[in-house]
């Protein structure tokens, strides 16, 4: 990739408005996807922050570059069942996501869930429950520090550290694309992004983190796409 290719990134979230983006129309760049849906576009960059996330994206076979939080895989020469019986609670459920992969693996990861937890609608997860992911040699996946302040009342967006990802990497102007509630505050073209629109909770607290990073990197040009 070419010195100046990575001076323009496009970040590509999963709003509706996704859909109409053409990887190849976007031009020289830098690629980020978000989640799983971020691997339709073949991205330099594939973030993903929630566990169950992560978890299906290694369990996919997925080999692209992903960048992931909290991730501190434990090699597979220390077994699961050397570590989990003093780790979690003896009445907590055990999955594994992934089994088949485990003779083959070079590490392994986990995470609990508890008794407080917030899940995906699709019923899998649940509380009070240990979850193994075997991590094969060909998953690509880079730690990434949380940005988050230890006072924070709730966790960034997957967006958030892709566009702060790309704004490290010395991208001067970043699109963004698939960002449809956000998109709503945010003007097309302009860093002037208040306005009187009325929007979730939920998109008005993850307003906070890219306020946050386009104050910090404010020598960048943000290119909201609705």
């Amino acid at each position: 990739m070419s010195e100046q290719s990575e001076r323009v990134a496009y970040i590509i979230g999963n709003g509706p408005s996704r859909k109409s983006v053409n990887r190849e129309a976007l031009g020289q760049g830098v690629v980020y996807g978000c989640n799983l849906r971020g691997r339709e576009y073949e991205p330099d960059y594939l973030f993903a922050v929630d566990p169950w996330c992560q978890y299906d994206l290694v369990k996919s076979g997925y080999t692209g570059q992903m960048c992931f939080t909290e991730w501190a895989p434990i090699p597979i020469d220390v077994a699961p069942e050397m570590i989990l019986a003093g780790q979690i609670p003896a009445d907590y459920q055990q999955v594994t996501m992934n089994p088949e992969v485990r003779d083959t693996a070079v590490s392994w990861h986990f995470y609990c869930t508890g008794a407080i937890h917030t899940f995906p609608a699709d019923g899998f997860w649940q509380r009070n429950t240990a979850y193994i992911c075997y991590v094969p040699a060909t998953a690509n996946i880079t730690h990434i520090p949380r940005m988050e302040s230890s006072r924070a009342m709730m966790l960034a967006p997957t967006g958030a550290y892709a566009l702060r990802h790309a704004c490290q990497n010395g991208a001067e102007r970043i699109e963004i694309y698939g960002f449809d509630s956000i998109a709503g505050n945010f003007a097309s073209e302009s860093k002037d992004y208040r306005s009187d629109q009325t929007d979730t909770d939920l998109s008005k607290r993850f307003v906070v983190y890219y306020e946050s990073i386009m104050q910090e990197f404010n020598d960048v040009e943000f290119i909201w796409q609705k």
